[in-house]
């Protein structure tokens, strides 16, 4: 059976607010991310992110988000 993700207890009180997060402007606001980001600057020229935490800061919504760290399943 597949687990939810509030149902993950490594997965902390934050990670599940994120992955609830049903828009990206939800998820920006919980990320408290502002439009003052230096301009033209992309997440791939990060150069201490991994590349799940690349994927999720793409994700365009909470089913992206989930994919980007492997919890897609556990969702559904």
């Amino acid at each position: 059976m597949a687990k939810r993700y509030e149902d993950m207890p490594l997965l902390g009180d934050f990670g599940r607010q994120l992955l609830a997060c049903e828009t990206l402007e939800e998820a920006k606001t919980l990320l408290q991310v502002t439009a003052s980001a230096p301009a033209g600057v992309t997440v791939d020229q990060i150069s201490d992110a991994t590349e799940t935490g690349k994927a999720l800061l793409k994700a365009t919504d909470a089913s992206a988000a989930r994919t980007a760290i492997g919890a897609a399943a556990a969702a559904s």
